[in-house]
Protein backbone atom coordinates (compact mmCIF):
# COMPACT_ATOMS: atom_id res chain seq x y z
CA UNK A 1 0.00 0.00 0.00
CA UNK A 2 1.35 3.46 -1.52
CA UNK A 3 1.58 5.70 2.18
CA UNK A 4 -1.18 7.92 1.68
CA UNK A 5 -3.86 5.91 -0.19
CA UNK A 6 -7.17 5.24 1.52
CA UNK A 7 -6.29 1.82 2.59
CA UNK A 8 -2.95 3.05 4.24
CA UNK A 9 -4.69 5.60 6.25
CA UNK A 10 -7.33 3.34 7.21
CA UNK A 11 -4.80 0.67 8.76
CA UNK A 12 -2.83 3.70 10.13
CA UNK A 13 -5.50 5.06 11.73
CA UNK A 14 -6.39 1.53 13.40
CA UNK A 15 -2.93 1.46 14.41
CA UNK A 16 -2.90 4.44 16.16
CA UNK A 17 -6.08 3.79 17.75
CA UNK A 18 -5.44 0.62 18.91
CA UNK A 19 -2.12 2.00 21.17
CA UNK A 20 -2.04 5.65 21.29
CA UNK A 21 1.30 6.02 23.39
CA UNK A 22 3.76 8.12 22.28
CA UNK A 23 6.46 5.49 21.78
CA UNK A 24 3.59 3.35 20.05
CA UNK A 25 2.93 6.91 17.64
CA UNK A 26 7.14 6.99 16.97
CA UNK A 27 7.29 3.67 16.13
CA UNK A 28 4.37 4.29 13.60
CA UNK A 29 6.49 7.39 12.46
CA UNK A 30 9.66 5.51 11.55
CA UNK A 31 7.95 3.08 9.96
CA UNK A 32 6.28 5.31 7.61
CA UNK A 33 9.76 6.77 6.92
CA UNK A 34 10.97 3.43 5.96
CA UNK A 35 8.73 3.19 3.53
CA UNK A 36 9.34 6.08 2.03
CA UNK A 37 12.93 5.18 2.00
CA UNK A 38 13.89 8.19 4.05
CA UNK A 39 17.21 9.46 4.74
CA UNK A 40 19.31 12.97 5.00
CA UNK A 41 21.78 13.57 2.47
CA UNK A 42 25.10 15.48 3.51
CA UNK A 43 23.38 18.74 4.16
CA UNK A 44 20.93 17.34 6.59
CA UNK A 45 18.16 17.63 4.34
CA UNK A 46 14.86 14.62 3.92
CA UNK A 47 15.27 12.78 0.79
CA UNK A 48 12.49 9.96 -0.15
CA UNK A 49 13.05 7.68 -2.66
CA UNK A 50 9.70 6.60 -2.60
CA UNK A 51 6.46 8.31 -3.46
CA UNK A 52 3.34 9.19 -1.41
CA UNK A 53 0.04 7.97 -3.14
CA UNK A 54 -1.19 9.98 -5.91
CA UNK A 55 -4.53 10.56 -4.66
CA UNK A 56 -3.48 12.64 -1.73
CA UNK A 57 -5.38 15.64 -2.06
CA UNK A 58 -6.16 19.21 0.56
CA UNK A 59 -8.92 16.97 1.64
CA UNK A 60 -7.50 13.58 2.43
CA UNK A 61 -8.34 12.24 5.70
CA UNK A 62 -4.30 11.14 5.92
CA UNK A 63 -3.36 14.77 6.98
CA UNK A 64 -5.42 14.52 9.87
CA UNK A 65 -4.34 10.83 11.38
CA UNK A 66 -0.99 12.06 10.86
CA UNK A 67 -0.99 15.26 12.67
CA UNK A 68 -3.02 13.12 15.57
CA UNK A 69 0.17 10.76 15.55
CA UNK A 70 2.90 13.33 16.03
CA UNK A 71 0.95 15.11 18.28
CA UNK A 72 0.83 12.02 20.50
CA UNK A 73 4.67 11.01 19.34
CA UNK A 74 5.80 14.26 20.67
CA UNK A 75 4.13 15.77 23.37
CA UNK A 76 6.79 17.88 24.15
CA UNK A 77 7.52 19.20 20.69
CA UNK A 78 9.59 18.63 18.38
CA UNK A 79 12.11 20.80 19.62
CA UNK A 80 12.29 18.94 22.79
CA UNK A 81 13.46 15.29 23.43
CA UNK A 82 16.30 13.10 23.82
CA UNK A 83 18.85 12.67 21.06
CA UNK A 84 18.10 9.46 20.59
CA UNK A 85 14.73 10.45 18.73
CA UNK A 86 16.06 14.20 16.88
CA UNK A 87 16.88 12.11 13.71
CA UNK A 88 13.14 10.96 13.91
CA UNK A 89 12.19 14.46 14.63
CA UNK A 90 13.94 16.44 11.90
CA UNK A 91 12.26 14.23 9.44
CA UNK A 92 9.01 14.99 10.86
CA UNK A 93 9.61 18.62 10.59
CA UNK A 94 11.20 18.17 6.84
CA UNK A 95 8.30 16.24 5.92
CA UNK A 96 6.06 19.33 6.38
CA UNK A 97 7.76 20.41 2.78
CA UNK A 98 7.03 17.39 0.87
CA UNK A 99 3.24 17.49 2.37
CA UNK A 100 2.98 21.25 0.39
CA UNK A 101 4.57 19.78 -2.56
CA UNK A 102 2.32 17.41 -2.85
CA UNK A 103 -0.94 19.79 -2.42
CA UNK A 104 0.61 22.12 -5.20
CA UNK A 105 0.69 19.23 -7.45
CA UNK A 106 -2.19 17.83 -7.04
CA UNK A 107 -4.07 21.76 -7.85
CA UNK A 108 -1.77 22.26 -10.64
CA UNK A 109 -2.78 18.81 -12.42
CA UNK A 110 -6.43 18.91 -11.52
CA UNK A 111 -6.28 22.28 -13.12
CA UNK A 112 -3.99 22.57 -15.87
CA UNK A 113 -5.63 25.72 -17.85
CA UNK A 114 -5.98 28.25 -14.63
CA UNK A 115 -4.54 31.38 -15.01
CA UNK A 116 -2.52 31.11 -12.13
CA UNK A 117 -2.35 29.56 -8.13
CA UNK A 118 -4.88 31.71 -7.30
CA UNK A 119 -8.07 31.12 -9.86
CA UNK A 120 -6.53 26.95 -9.10
CA UNK A 121 -7.52 27.46 -5.56
CA UNK A 122 -10.66 29.54 -6.08
CA UNK A 123 -11.72 26.72 -8.34
CA UNK A 124 -11.17 23.94 -5.71
CA UNK A 125 -12.81 25.21 -3.23
CA UNK A 126 -15.96 25.84 -5.71
CA UNK A 127 -15.70 22.17 -6.23
CA UNK A 128 -15.23 21.40 -2.45
CA UNK A 129 -18.56 23.44 -2.02
CA UNK A 130 -20.20 21.40 -4.62
CA UNK A 131 -19.38 18.18 -2.93
CA UNK A 132 -20.23 19.45 0.41
CA UNK A 133 -16.75 19.69 1.69
CA UNK A 134 -15.72 22.76 3.63
CA UNK A 135 -13.82 25.51 1.91
CA UNK A 136 -10.48 27.34 2.40
CA UNK A 137 -10.43 30.00 5.09
CA UNK A 138 -8.27 32.77 6.33
CA UNK A 139 -5.51 32.53 8.32
CA UNK A 140 -2.74 35.28 9.24
CA UNK A 141 0.35 35.31 7.01
CA UNK A 142 2.64 37.80 9.08
CA UNK A 143 5.57 34.91 9.68
CA UNK A 144 5.29 34.48 5.66
CA UNK A 145 6.21 38.03 4.61
CA UNK A 146 9.63 38.12 6.20
CA UNK A 147 11.93 40.99 6.49
CA UNK A 148 15.87 41.22 5.41
CA UNK A 149 17.31 42.28 9.03
CA UNK A 150 19.73 44.52 7.94
CA UNK A 151 17.46 46.37 4.96
CA UNK A 152 14.15 46.41 6.59
CA UNK A 153 12.61 45.18 3.58
CA UNK A 154 10.38 42.34 2.37
CA UNK A 155 12.06 39.60 0.94
CA UNK A 156 9.07 39.12 -1.69
CA UNK A 157 7.09 41.83 -3.42
CA UNK A 158 3.42 42.76 -2.14
CA UNK A 159 1.92 40.91 0.67
CA UNK A 160 1.58 37.17 0.90
CA UNK A 161 -1.20 35.62 2.18
CA UNK A 162 -2.85 32.01 3.76
CA UNK A 163 -5.53 29.55 3.30
CA UNK A 164 -6.19 26.96 5.32
CA UNK A 165 -7.80 23.23 4.91
CA UNK A 166 -9.09 22.00 8.51
CA UNK A 167 -5.85 24.19 9.16
CA UNK A 168 -3.11 21.43 8.64
CA UNK A 169 -2.98 22.13 4.93
CA UNK A 170 -2.23 25.58 4.04
CA UNK A 171 -1.21 27.42 0.73
CA UNK A 172 0.54 30.58 0.39
CA UNK A 173 -0.14 33.12 -2.59
CA UNK A 174 2.34 35.40 -3.23
CA UNK A 175 1.29 38.86 -4.80
CA UNK A 176 1.27 37.43 -8.22
CA UNK A 177 -1.48 34.49 -7.54
CA UNK A 178 1.70 31.84 -6.95
CA UNK A 179 2.21 29.51 -4.64
CA UNK A 180 5.05 29.82 -2.14
CA UNK A 181 6.23 26.57 -1.06
CA UNK A 182 9.59 24.64 -0.65
CA UNK A 183 10.92 21.71 -3.06
CA UNK A 184 13.22 19.80 -1.41
CA UNK A 185 14.13 18.38 -4.45
CA UNK A 186 15.23 21.09 -6.32
CA UNK A 187 16.25 23.64 -3.20
CA UNK A 188 18.91 24.66 -5.23
CA UNK A 189 17.16 26.27 -8.03
CA UNK A 190 14.04 28.33 -5.68
CA UNK A 191 15.04 32.05 -4.70
CA UNK A 192 15.51 33.39 -0.83
CA UNK A 193 11.96 34.90 -0.75
CA UNK A 194 10.46 31.47 -1.90
CA UNK A 195 12.53 29.57 0.48
CA UNK A 196 11.98 31.31 3.74
CA UNK A 197 8.22 32.64 3.14
CA UNK A 198 6.92 28.85 1.87
CA UNK A 199 3.77 27.27 3.13
CA UNK A 200 4.27 24.43 5.70
CA UNK A 201 2.15 22.22 6.99
CA UNK A 202 0.55 22.52 10.65
CA UNK A 203 0.78 19.01 12.36
CA UNK A 204 -1.58 21.34 15.46
CA UNK A 205 -5.17 21.67 14.97
CA UNK A 206 -5.19 25.10 15.73
CA UNK A 207 -3.11 28.35 16.19
CA UNK A 208 -2.06 27.76 19.62
CA UNK A 209 0.44 26.38 22.06
CA UNK A 210 1.03 22.63 20.22
CA UNK A 211 1.26 24.98 16.99
CA UNK A 212 3.84 26.68 18.46
CA UNK A 213 5.77 23.30 20.08
CA UNK A 214 4.92 21.74 16.63
CA UNK A 215 5.39 23.70 13.67
CA UNK A 216 7.33 26.92 14.68
CA UNK A 217 9.66 26.21 17.01
CA UNK A 218 12.10 23.59 15.48
CA UNK A 219 15.72 24.71 16.91
CA UNK A 220 16.91 23.75 20.40
CA UNK A 221 19.61 25.75 21.81
CA UNK A 222 22.46 22.66 21.77
CA UNK A 223 21.80 21.47 18.17
CA UNK A 224 21.64 22.48 14.42
CA UNK A 225 18.53 23.61 13.03
CA UNK A 226 16.02 20.90 11.75
CA UNK A 227 15.31 22.95 8.86
CA UNK A 228 16.63 22.36 5.16
CA UNK A 229 20.49 23.59 5.36
CA UNK A 230 19.52 26.70 2.70
CA UNK A 231 16.12 27.67 4.93
CA UNK A 232 18.70 27.27 8.13
CA UNK A 233 21.22 29.58 6.00
CA UNK A 234 18.42 32.36 5.16
CA UNK A 235 16.30 32.64 8.41
CA UNK A 236 19.13 33.98 9.93
CA UNK A 237 19.51 36.79 8.18
CA UNK A 238 15.44 37.83 8.29
CA UNK A 239 12.55 39.09 11.07
CA UNK A 240 8.99 38.61 10.80
CA UNK A 241 6.99 42.24 10.71
CA UNK A 242 5.52 43.51 13.97
CA UNK A 243 2.03 42.61 14.43
CA UNK A 244 1.13 46.37 15.09
CA UNK A 245 1.46 47.09 11.62
CA UNK A 246 -2.00 48.98 10.85
CA UNK A 247 -0.90 49.26 6.85
CA UNK A 248 0.25 45.09 6.52
CA UNK A 249 -3.05 44.32 8.45
CA UNK A 250 -5.01 46.29 5.74
CA UNK A 251 -3.22 44.73 3.32
CA UNK A 252 -4.26 41.42 4.60
CA UNK A 253 -7.36 41.92 4.90
CA UNK A 254 -7.89 43.58 1.18
CA UNK A 255 -5.86 40.28 -0.54
CA UNK A 256 -8.10 38.07 1.65
CA UNK A 257 -11.40 39.62 0.69
CA UNK A 258 -10.83 39.45 -3.21
CA UNK A 259 -9.62 36.38 -2.82
CA UNK A 260 -13.45 35.64 -0.88
CA UNK A 261 -15.23 37.76 -3.34
CA UNK A 262 -13.88 36.36 -6.49
CA UNK A 263 -14.67 33.01 -4.93
CA UNK A 264 -18.41 33.87 -4.08
CA UNK A 265 -18.94 35.64 -7.79
CA UNK A 266 -17.28 32.70 -9.61
CA UNK A 267 -19.62 30.23 -7.58
CA UNK A 268 -22.73 32.16 -8.66
CA UNK A 269 -22.28 32.76 -11.89
CA UNK A 270 -21.50 28.59 -12.08
CA UNK A 271 -24.33 28.00 -10.36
Amino acid sequence: MEVGSLAYTEQLQQAFISNATPQHCQALLKQLFRQLGAYFDSHGDLKLTNKFASSLNPQSSFFRVLAQIVQTAFPAGLAAGPNATLALRRMVHQMRYYLDLINVHYLRQRYPTAKNDWARLVAFDIDCYHAQQPMSRPEPARLHNKLDRQLNLPLTPGWNIKRVYGFHVEFILDQAGNFMYLDLTDIGQADPGQIINCSSFNYAERNDNIHRKLDVYYNTPTTRSKDPWLRTFWLQSTRSPTKQNRYNQLRETKRQLAFQLERWYRRVINS
